[in-house]
């Protein structure tokens, strides 16, 4: 059981869209503002990584971010979509780890630029996308967590035949006379 089972969950997503709703809104929100940010931004911040003062470690986490952690981030947000579409509980349990690692990763990252240098601006939306990712993290965790509750409750005919194993039935036979006998529905 993952650490992150006992993080506290909730039932709609924003306050008005259930779960699975909001799960593949905001993982389309998400694969759209990797777009945006990754090609306006990043690309400047590319451009500043490789020029001439810059160095080996700067190049390389710049590449790394956007080669590796934005082909990986995406790769996540396609399976919460399978999983959230086609109620996959398994899809979901794959993207919360991949997630939780890329968000720290990318925090990581944040700090690391910061200590570097790096204007504010370019480093800023990075930031607002990194929280916006732990959102959606902890909307797929509920979703999760809320499919988790669905499997453990019983079905109304396991209810049934449970309380019918328990139970014994008085009935009257054609004389008046009674009898218990257990009671099975087929």
């Amino acid at each position: 059981m993952p650490f992150y089972d006992s993080f506290p969950s909730c039932s709609k997503c924003c306050g008005f869209i259930n779960l699975r709703s909001g799960c593949i809104l905001l993982v389309i929100f998400s694969i759209l503002f990797r777009i945006l940010i990754y090609i306006f931004q990043k690309t400047a911040l590319a451009q500043s990584a490789f020029d001439e003062k810059s160095t080996v470690f700067e190049i390389i986490i710049v590449i790394f971010d956007v080669a590796i952690i934005g082909i990986a981030g995406t790769a996540a947000d396609v399976l919460l979509i399978l999983g959230a579409t086609r109620k996959h509980h398994k899809y979901v349990q794959i993207y919360l780890p991949i997630m939780f690692f890329i968000f720290m990763f990318e925090f990581f990252l944040f700090i690391v630029w910061f200590i570097l240098g790096y204007h504010w601006m370019y480093i800023f939306d990075y930031l607002l996308f990194s929280v916006f990712h732990v959102y959606c993290w902890f909307t797929a965790h509920s979703l999760s967590q809320n499919w988790n509750h669905e499997n453990e409750m019983p079905t109304n005919r396991e209810k049934e035949l449970n309380q019918a194993n328990n139970e014994s039935y008085t009935r009257r036979k054609s004389d008046g006379t009674e009898f218990c006998e257990n009671f099975l529905p087929k």
